[in-house]
């Protein structure tokens, strides 16, 4: 009885370790955004953009961020760059818009929509979970300086 429950608690453990290896690989973020931006990032600019403190692009257009969405994406790509968790995040907007210091950024749930919207926006950038993103001609993934 003892060798059948301990195969069972194995089996168990084996399967979180996949589970968990196949959710971390699902959460990796990259910055997409509009084929006319041509420079990395660092990682103090990306949270200058989707602060809303950054606004020009070295060339001097518009910087139009966008959010992707999708919980898990949303969260780590603020706590990996903007330092920040999903609710204090929304506390900052709501507080910029509030006093009229900004505007809450345009939100896309669907991935696709995303790509499109970057796609026909130039100087936009946004995040998306690696497995979502279509390049294309358009699009492109921006490298974030360590």
């Amino acid at each position: 009885m003892k060798k059948i429950l301990m195969f069972g608690v194995v089996l168990v453990l084996l399967a979180g370790g996949v589970v968990s290896s196949s959710s971390a690989a699902e959460a990796e973020i990259v910055l997409v955004g509009h084929e006319r931006i041509e420079e990395p990032l660092t990682q103090e600019e990306i949270q200058q953009i989707f602060l809303g403190k950054k606004t020009r692009w070295k060339d001097n257009s518009t910087i139009i961020f966008v959010i992707f969405n999708q919980e898990d994406a949303y969260k780590t790509f603020l706590k990996q760059y903007v330092q920040k968790t999903y609710s204090q995040y929304l506390n900052y907007w709501k507080k910029q818009v509030f006093t009229g210091k900004g505007r809450m950024p345009k939100m896309f749930n669907d991935p696709q929509e995303l790509m499109a919207f970057l796609a026909n926006t130039e100087g936009a950038i946004s995040f998306a979970r690696a497995q979502d993103v279509t390049t294309s001609n358009m699009v492109k993934v921006i490298p974030v300086i360590p």
